[in-house]
């Protein structure tokens, strides 16, 4: 966001206050007959005075909050600017001429609020939700700011308690809930069996933060409810529960999300938040009916994964300025986003948008289904109920004028065609499909939108990438490698002294039993990171495409002038040591 210095912001309301002290003294002075003699008593009247004085701070509070706040829209900016001045002109004019003072002091109020009536509601239609003001959500977080003294934009734990005493759930209960909106959740177990069900579905939630898991499901199966968590794209058991417990732990989360807990068949959506240590983690929760009976998936996404810039999730400072080049491209565009299923690529689109000034540009992003809540952008969700389809959300958004919109999955040969219209008009467009790496995704867009000639003149780049596991820093194995595999991976022998993998053996007690690595509890990994491919096109790239080369044949030419794709980029983290070949190889087989 573009700020004026603090000084300059001052100017005009501050001028407006001088002037009005420099002659508030005459003007009420006239308006109360003040001829009299000094020695009679002081010519103005100090209530008035000390009014006069209150109303225009105000008026200079105001003056400094909207000029400063309305640089983002640069516009329209001047146009607020003057209205607002001419506006506080004409109240100083009606406070001090106006004969009845308290009809002069009235009529400024109107005249001097008018400007800032108008430019409130007109300003919140250009933001997210998240950044409107004046609104009773906004109230509401500055009082609880100022009285907590909380920073603006962190959550403090103490607005959050624990599930109706939390802390005799369970000795290591440690979690604190929150709603959508960070208000705390109540809810009291009123039996022992529903203080069984709490304190189960508390621990599921633990052990899916301890063990970073994208999702958590809970599955009919039988007399049991399965649960399974999705950690780095593979899916992993998580054990097993009677049908009456799991029910209950599923209406113990449908709770939480604000959802119906007496609906099982239709589809549900709601949100909660889980605060653990200094740990924030936002949890979408989906319900829906089958055969079998209810099941369940909650997405946890990290607010600070939400926050994440593409560099801190793993691109490599060279991928990064290739994205930013693409992202910085007047005249309008097509990025490409793609990743196989569960591979984390719309959190990588969002991280994208954070490398734009998303105050400074009009940055919206469009999804069938609103998966995460991100704040500072302007998120708009397909009205299905309504009839409206994902391109013509498109292109009521491009009747906005935005700078950039972002497709979180492009899903239909509709919405293709109409990111290539919105790029024709100038407008970076930024499109996520599903696919095992750019090139295919290029074949993918070209496939949905129709028109190879039109694709090939607005592509700037595409991107592919993976979730993959990081090595254990306390207990990864160093070997050195087969030379073979060096040969394979065109490695030089000279450069790669010794690779790291899992440990294999690991030390024995006392008692003959494996010592627990406290930091992986053995499992030979901890984290994750995000490898990815950058593929920046240029002008020649974009000529052999539209000329009807293909994709692979590209793909090859790019190569030859030291383009590196997933394999590559993947190499360079198994000899930093990041991870290991087999995680690599892991990552590379066809996930979609």
């Amino acid at each position: 966001m573009i700020r004026r210095p603090a000084a300059r912001r001052l100017v005009a309301p501050l001028a407006v206050l001088v002037l009005t002290l420099a002659a508030a003294s005459g003007a009420v002075a006239a308006q109360t007959g003040a001829a009299a003699p000094a020695a009679a008593g002081l010519p103005v009247s100090i209530v008035k005075l000390v009014l006069l004085f209150i109303f225009f701070v105000l008026l200079a509070v105001f003056g400094n909050w909207l000029a400063g706040d309305a640089v983002a829209f640069e516009k329209r900016k001047e146009m607020w600017y003057g209205l607002f001045v001419g506006g506080a002109v004409l109240a100083l004019v009606l406070a001090l001429l106006v004969p009845i003072f308290a009809v002069g002091i009235l009529l400024a109020l109107l005249v001097a609020a008018a400007p800032v009536a108008a430019y409130v509601p007109w300003r919140n239609r250009q933001v997210p939700v998240q950044a409107k003001v004046f609104t009773a959500e906004h109230v509401r977080r500055t009082i609880t700011q100022v009285l907590r003294r909380e920073k603006v934009g962190e959550i403090a734990a103490e607005r959050a308690v624990h599930i109706g005493g939390a802390a005799h759930l369970t000795e290591d209960s440690q979690l604190l809930y929150m709603d959508a909106s960070d208000m705390p959740i109540r809810l009291t177990p009123q039996t022992e069996q529903e203080l069984a069900v709490f304190s189960r579905g508390e621990a599921i939630l633990t052990d899916a933060l301890a063990r970073q898991a994208g999702q958590a499901y809970l599955v009919p199966h039988g007399p049991e409810i399965l649960v399974r968590y999705r950690i780095v794209g593979d899916v992993r058991e998580g054990g097993k529960l009677d049908k009456p417990l799991g029910e209950g732990v599923i209406a113990f989360y449908k709770r939480l999300a604000r959802l119906d807990v007496g609906e099982h068949r239709k589809p549900q959506v709601g949100r909660f938040v889980v605060l653990l240590g200094d740990q924030t983690t936002n949890v979408t929760v989906q319900t829906a009916g089958s055969v079998k009976g209810e099941h369940l998936v909650a997405a946890l996404h990290g607010r600070r994964l939400l926050n994440m810039h593409v560099e801190e999730s793993g691109m490599r400072r060279e991928q990064v300025d290739r994205l930013r080049g693409a992202l910085g491209t007047s005249g309008g565009g097509v990025i490409l986003m793609s990743a196989p299923k569960h591979h984390g690529r719309t959190v990588s689109m969002y991280a994208a948008l954070r490398e734009l000034d998303l105050f400074a540009r009009n940055v919206i992003a469009v999804e069938q289904d609103l998966s995460i809540e991100v704040p500072d952008v302007n998120q708009v969700e397909v009205n299905k109920a309504s009839g409206q389809t994902l391109a013509t959300a498109v292109q009521d958004v491009l009747r906005g004028d935005p700078d950039v919109v972002m497709v979180e999955t492009v899903s239909d040969a509709d919405a293709a065609r109409m990111m290539l219209t919105g790029a024709a008009v100038g407008k970076i467009m930024i499109g996520g499909l599903v696919a095992n790496d750019a090139s295919e995704a290029v074949e993918t867009f070209m496939k949905l939108a129709g028109d190879r000639q039109n694709v090939a003149t607005t592509l700037l780049a595409a991107t592919g990438q993976r979730l993959m596991r990081t090595l254990c820093a306390a207990c990864r194995e160093a070997y050195r490698p087969n030379p073979e595999f060096l040969r394979k991976a065109n490695l030089q022998a000279a450069q790669v002294d010794v690779l790291y993998r899992e440990t294999k053996s690991r030390p024995v007690n006392k008692k003959g039993e494996p010592v627990v690595c406290p930091l992986c509890r053995n499992q030979g990994y901890v984290g994750r990171t995000v490898l990815y491919e950058v593929v920046a096109l240029d002008d020649r790239a974009r000529q052999e495409l539209a000329a009807g080369r293909s994709v692979a044949e590209i793909r090859t030419m790019l190569r030859k002038q030291g383009q590196e794709f997933l394999q590559e980029e993947g190499l360079h983290k198994v000899v930093d040591g990041v991870t290991s070949v087999s995680e690599l190889l892991r990552v590379l087989k066809s996930a979609s």
